[in-house]
């Protein structure tokens, strides 16, 4: 996605309401979906990269937006 941002020249929000839902399959669009709305593409960025590790760790974890 960032190679893709770099070569296209798309905005960080461009690609999170353009290309990431388009890109997401199975349990990752789902997961997108359902999730609160994102502020802005750092936001996305940082609650994916949660989302993978917390899954890759086997744990069930809860975003907290404090």
């Amino acid at each position: 996605i960032l190679k893709h941002q770099h070569v296209t020249g798309y905005s960080g929000q461009q690609h999170l309401d353009q290309i990431i839902p388009l890109s997401l399959t199975n349990e990752a669009y789902d997961w997108f979906r359902f999730e609160v709305k994102f502020s802005n593409w750092n936001d996305f960025k940082t609650r994916f990269q949660f989302e993978v590790n917390s899954k890759a760790l086997g744990m069930k974890m809860t975003w907290n937006e404090s």
